[in-house]
């Protein structure tokens, strides 16, 4: 297993590591939220791996109104989306794992001419007529078979040994005990969420970081507001010290002599 030249020590002697963030705010999140010797070099977001590693880009259409796209952050995680480069990005030597989650798969696909991009939020806001797109919904059989091939893909690029699965789902309780909104929303997502986890877990030895359900609490005081994947602040912590625990064994494992 390949790791990256970029590895330091901490005061205790203890290894620093480089992290690819392909997923979402959840993941991101443990880094801003935390005190972590964990390093993010890298931020992928708002696209399904469907679309982000189709080995064709998405028709000039659907690119001609990223400049209606405000925020730069957001116009360029569209266009990661579109021009498909998150393939090249991955195959960089700069980052010691992969920290992978699967929360924004959310939203849903849309085939121009076959062709896939993702509908975000971001998306959105480029003022594409989304009534030209033939879409695709969780669940769908189409989109699965999509998705189980996007990830073979990935695997092509990053061996199964350098990603990490942070295995969350979404919440369906707030930390005051109440029952959040959109009920039917949040258990179609969790149901697609653990088809993804079996698929991806019958077939590959993929690292995991897990939590008890009590961490997998919507937080209605998070720094991004109330939502089902806006976590309190222990569910972080969770993250970051059990994909430090995960990484320090793995270059443990890289570095002991073979008898």
């Amino acid at each position: 297993m390949h790791m990256s030249g970029n590895i330091t020590a901490d005061s205790a002697g203890e290894p620093k590591f480089d992290i690819f963030v392909l997923g979402s705010c959840v993941s991101r999140d443990a880094f801003a939220l935390t005190d972590t010797p964990l390093r993010p070099v890298q931020y992928v977001a708002r696209s399904s791996l469907v679309s982000a590693l189709h080995p064709k880009p998405a028709p000039a259409a659907l690119m001609a109104g990223l400049g209606n796209i405000e925020s730069s952050w957001q116009r360029r995680m569209v266009e990661f989306d579109l021009r498909r480069r998150l393939g090249k990005l991955l195959q960089s030597k700069g980052y010691d794992a992969l920290l992978l989650d699967l929360v924004d798969e959310r939203f849903r696909l849309g085939l121009s001419g076959g062709l896939p991009v993702t509908i975000s939020n971001e998306f959105k806001c480029s003022q594409y007529p989304l009534r030209k797109l033939e879409t695709l919904d969780l669940g769908d059989a189409k989109r699965r078979k999509m998705w189980a091939d996007a990830f073979a893909a990935l695997l092509e690029k990053v061996s199964p040994e350098k990603i990490v699965l942070n295995k969350v789902y979404w919440a369906t309780h707030a930390s005051d005990g109440s029952e959040l909104e959109g009920q039917s929303l949040i258990a179609a997502n969790n149901d697609e969420l653990q088809w993804m986890y079996d698929h991806i877990l019958d077939r590959h030895p993929i690292s995991l970081i897990e939590y008890d359900r009590e961490l997998l609490i919507a937080d209605k005081s998070h720094r991004w507001g109330a939502s089902p994947f806006h976590y309190v602040p222990q569910m972080y912590v969770r993250a970051v010290e059990r994909l430090h625990e995960i990484l320090v064994q793995r270059s443990r494992r890289l570095i002991s002599p073979r008898g």
